[in-house]
């Protein structure tokens, strides 16, 4: 792993780790409920305390902003190298897809281990939390495949953008998205991104809203931003 990328990491980490301690600290409501309700978008309505929603938002947020520009940093110091040869181009794209999934979901990871460590030190409990964890898993999984779509939009966006322009575009249409989700959320729920991302909606909102659904949905962003991605990368002669 690159120096700059790990420090970054442990930057993000270290976010998700404060934000671990104010949320358990400030809006705990049972051991296991809060383990879960804080992944699977439980407070996620107009009812919510603000403060709340922003620090859901804020670990995701600050690693949007940490990664938007992993796809530029090899135009800076590769570009030769890797856009005068055609063949080499679609594998650089996969390539740094792939670590880029894997930063994505250490972090996401990272972040579930400091909620359950932090649940269990204040209520002084491993063992009640455990019969908890294989959920806790699968919602970490589907909020990964929720966010990287975006993510991988921003960085794809890099290429032709500056990355701080890409960053302020993407933060700002998912806090648009998940404004109207938590305005209006059954007019909007098959199309916004960020209402695929909350697990429980899927069992109590409308009867098609289903796994399946969402994970076609974003199955399939994925596939259009890679073809995209692939033939913007062959018409770069050289940048």
């Amino acid at each position: 792993m690159n120096r700059s990328y790990d420090k970054r990491m442990l930057l993000a980490a270290a976010a998700a780790l404060i934000t671990s301690y104010f949320l358990i600290r400030n809006f705990s409501v049972g051991p296991s409920e809060s383990l879960l309700s804080f992944f699977d978008g439980t407070y996620l309505n107009a009812e919510s305390n603000p403060f709340l929603i922003i620090l859901l938002l804020l670990p995701s947020t600050l690693f949007l902003y940490l990664w938007g520009d992993f796809f530029k940093s090899d135009f800076e110091s590769m570009c030769v190298y890797i856009f005068t040869r055609t063949k080499n181009r679609t594998k650089w794209l996969m390539k740094k897809v792939l670590i880029l999934f894997s930063y994505w979901l250490a972090f996401y990871l990272m972040y579930a281990v400091s909620m359950f460590v932090l649940l269990a030190i204040k209520n002084k409990n491993f063992f009640f939390l455990i019969k908890e964890v294989p959920m806790l898993l699968w919602i970490v999984l589907w909020n990964v495949l929720m966010m990287f779509p975006i993510l991988l939009l921003e960085n794809l966006l890099s290429i032709k953008i500056a990355p701080v322009k890409c960053v302020s575009i993407v933060i700002l249409l998912h806090l648009i998205s998940v404004s109207l989700l938590i305005m209006s959320p059954n007019a909007l729920l098959f199309i916004l991104p960020s209402a695929q991302a909350v697990y429980q909606w899927h069992f109590s909102v409308l009867p098609n809203f289903t796994i399946l659904y969402s994970v076609f949905y974003f199955l399939l962003i994925i596939t259009v931003e890679l073809g995209i991605g692939t033939v913007q990368l062959k018409r770069i002669d050289l940048l």
